[in-house]
C-alpha cells in the first residue's frame, strides 16, 4: 500500500536501511507510516473539526449578539450554558455505549444504532412533555429557557450518536462532517437572517418558537447527508439491547452529567442574581469561552485513554505516560492562557456587537484559571481510563454539592457583586483539583 505513496527511489533506500538497521521498521512505523495513515484514514480531519468549530462558534455567537435583543440574547447564552447537561441527560450515556458495543461486534452496528435512536426518541418525547407542563404551570424565563434547551437537545444527541457510530466503524471523515454540520448550518441560517429586517424582527418577537425550530430542523440535514446509514439502521431487524445500551453508559452519563451540570448551575445562579442584565450576559459568555478552551486538549485524551487502559497494570509505563501528558497539558494550558489574555479582544471586537466589547476585561480572571481547568480534565480522564470512574463520580458529587450550596445562598440572598462568581468558580475548581490530583497520585502510586 505504501509503495503508492512513496517514490521508487525512496523505497529502494528504505529497503537498504532495513537490511543494515533492524530497528528501522519500528521507527518507520512510528515516525513515517503512522502519521501518513493518520491523515489517510480521516482521523486528522476529525481532530481538526474540533478546532474548526472554535471560529464557527465565535462567528455564530457574534451574529446572535447583533441579531437579538438583550433579553433574547441573555436567554440564548443561558441555553448554551445549559445544553451540555441536557445533552448528557437526554443521551443517557448511549453514545458511549454505541462506541463500545459496535467496536466489540461490528456485525450489529445498524441494528444497534436503530435501537439507540428509537430508545432515545421515546425518552426525548417524555422530557419534552415534562418541560411543557413546567412551562404551562410556571411560565417563567427559566422554564422557557429549559424548554428551548430540551427541544434543541434532539439535534445534539442525534449528532453525538451518529458521530459515535462513525467513530466505532472507523469512518473518521464522516465523523468529522457530522461534528460540523449543525453549527455550520446555524451560521449560514442566521447570516441570511441578518440581511433581512423582517426576519430579524420576527426572530426577536417569536424567539422562543423560531430559534428551537431552526435548531431542530438541522436533524433533517443529518438524514440527508447520511441517508444510507439512517436507512439501513431503521430497516435493520430489532434487537433487545436497550438495557445493555444504558448499562454500559450509566457511569459515563453520571460522570459527564455532573461535570457539565456545573455550567448549568452557574448559569441559573447568574440569572437569579441582582446583577444587571448586561453583566449577566457577559458572565455567561465568559463561562462559554472558558468551556471552549478545553477543546484544545480534547484530542490528546482521544489518544491517551485507550493506550492507558491497555497498560494500566504496568506501573512504570503508567507513570511515564502521566508525566508525558502532564507536561503536554501544562504547556498547552499556558499557551492558551496567553492567547486568551492577549488576543481574545481581537476576536470579540470583530465578531460581537459593540455593547459586548468590554467582555475581555471580565474574562481576564478566567484566563488564569485555564491551567487549573486543564489539569482537572487530565486527571479526570486519567482516572477514568484506569477504571476509577466511581472515584471521579464521588468527586463530581462533592463539587456539585458545593455549587448547590451557593445556589441556595443566592435564592435567599441574591448576589449583587459580579466578582463573587469569580470566587465561586475558583473554589469549585480548586476543590476538584485537590481531590482528583489526590486520587490520581494514590492510584499511580499503589497501581
Amino acid at each position: 500500500m505504501w509503495r503508492k505513496l512513496l517514490p521508487d527511489s525512496n523505497m529502494e533506500e528504505i529497503s537498504e536501511i532495513k537490511q543494515t538497521n533492524p530497528a528501522f521498521s519500528k521507527a518507520a512505523g512510528s515516525y513515517l507510516f503512522k502519521p501518513l495513515k493518520f491523515f489517510r484514514n480521516g482521523m486528522a480531519f476529525y481532530w481538526a473539526s474540533f478546532f474548526i468549530l472554535i471560529p464557527i462558534e465565535f462567528f455564530l455567537g457574534g451574529q446572535m449578539s447583533v441579531l437579538l435583543s438583550k433579553q433574547n440574547y441573555s436567554i440564548y447564552v443561558n441555553v448554551l450554558n445549559t445544553i451540555p447537561f441536557y445533552n448528557v441527560l437526554a443521551n443517557l450515556g448511549i453514545s458511549y455505549s454505541i462506541i463500545y458495543i459496535i467496536s466489540y461486534n461490528r456485525d450489529i452496528r445498524y441494528n444497534l444504532f436503530g435501537q439507540a435512536i428509537r430508545l432515545q426518541t421515546i425518552w426525548y418525547v417524555i422530557l419534552v412533555i415534562i418541560h411543557l407542563l413546567l412551562f404551562y404551570c410556571f411560565s417563567t424565563i427559566l422554564s422557557g429557557t429549559l424548554l428551548i434547551t430540551v427541544i434543541i437537545t434532539f439535534t445534539y444527541l442525534y449528532r453525538q450518536n451518529i458521530t459515535s457510530f462513525f467513530l466505532a466503524t472507523k469512518a473518521f471523515g464522516k465523523a468529522a462532517l457530522s461534528n460540523m454540520i449543525q453549527k455550520s448550518t446555524l451560521v449560514v441560517a442566521f447570516y441570511l437572517i441578518h440581511f433581512n429586517m423582517w426576519f430579524r424582527q420576527m426572530l426577536n418577537d417569536r424567539f422562543l418558537i423560531i430559534y428551537p425550530l431552526i435548531e431542530f430542523a438541522v436533524v433533517a440535514l443529518y438524514i440527508v447527508f447520511f441517508t444510507r446509514t439512517n436507512y439501513l439502521s431503521l430497516r435493520a431487524s430489532k434487537i433487545k439491547y436497550s438495557k445493555r445500551l444504558i448499562k454500559y453508559g450509566k457511569y459515563a452519563m453520571l460522570n459527564n452529567g455532573l461535570n457539565v451540570l456545573y455550567y448549568t448551575i452557574i448559569a441559573i445562579i447568574i440569572r437569579y442574581s441582582n446583577i444587571e442584565l448586561h453583566l449577566q450576559i457577559i458572565l455567561g459568555l465568559c463561562i462559554i469561552f472558558f468551556r471552549y478552551t478545553v477543546v484544545t486538549i480534547a484530542p490528546m485524551f482521544s489518544i491517551m485513554s485507550p493506550q492507558l487502559t491497555l497498560i494500566k497494570n504496568d506501573h512504570e509505563r503508567v507513570q511515564a505516560m502521566y508525566r508525558k501528558y502532564l507536561v503536554l497539558v501544562s504547556v498547552v494550558s499556558v499557551a492558551m492562557l496567553l492567547v486568551c489574555r492577549f488576543f481574545l479582544s481581537f476576536f470579540i471586537t470583530r465578531f460581537y456587537a459593540p455593547s459586548y466589547h468590554d467582555l475581555p476585561l471580565f474574562f481576564n480572571f478566567f484566563c488564569y484559571l485555564i491551567p487549573l481547568l486543564f489539569l482537572n480534565s487530565l486527571n479526570g480522564a486519567f482516572m477514568a481510563a484506569l477504571g476509577k470512574i466511581k472515584f471521579t463520580a464521588v468527586v463530581e458529587i462533592i463539587c456539585t454539592l458545593i455549587l448547590a450550596s451557593f445556589f441556595i445562598y443566592n435564592l435567599f440572598t441574591p448576589i449583587g457583586d459580579y466578582t463573587m462568581f469569580y470566587y465561586i468558580i475558583l473554589i469549585h475548581l480548586s476543590v476538584k483539583c485537590l481531590l482528583l490530583h489526590y486520587g490520581t497520585y494514590t492510584t499511580i502510586k499503589n497501581n
